[in-house]
């Protein structure tokens, strides 16, 4: 198994100082050498935008992907979102899955991961704790691009770090 967290900028993003690239070539190979072959996405809000773009990269390499959603980094789940920025979520998702090309198992779990979101309660405590985390992984990476094209005021906050 291997772990997945979005394609392109969002993997570079989420498993720096990996590369997108490489990731590709290594799972190629793995793919070519090894029987069985699988990927875990665990969706956060880092990579959410991203999801149904990673799950049609998997179907395009013929590859099973196993989509879970974060659980023990409350400050990457679902409770940073507010009540507005969680209905963008779910509304961009479901437009895509409209689009995408899914497997009923891949559609259930997206689904599933739909009902999480909807039911999670926002907490200001994790919000603040995300921002104060990622302003400082960020500055640390020199990274300045908007990491979530979903929530710009969110990325606001993360730049300036409150």
């Amino acid at each position: 198994n291997l772990s997945m967290d979005g394609v392109s900028s969002t993997y570079n993003l989420m498993r720096w100082p990996f590369t997108w690239e490489n990731f590709d070539n290594n799972l190629l190979y793995f793919k070519k050498h090894i029987d069985q072959v699988s990927i875990n996405f665990t969706a956060q809000i880092l990579n959410i935008h991203n999801l149904l773009e990673s799950i049609e990269y998997a179907n395009s390499r013929t590859i099973p992907i196993r989509i879970e959603t974060v659980r023990r980094a409350p400050w990457l789940s679902w409770s940073v979102l507010t009540d507005n920025e969680r209905d963008i979520v779910v509304g961009h998702i479901q437009n895509q899955m409209h689009q995408a090309r899914l497997l009923s198992n891949q559609k259930y779990s997206i689904i599933g991961v739909l009902k999480e979101i909807r039911e999670t309660k926002h907490s200001p405590t994790d919000r603040d704790m995300f921002v104060d985390k990622m302003h400082k992984i960020l500055s640390l990476r020199n990274y300045a691009v908007d990491i979530m094209p979903l929530f710009p005021d969110l990325n606001i906050r993360v730049k300036n770090g409150k």
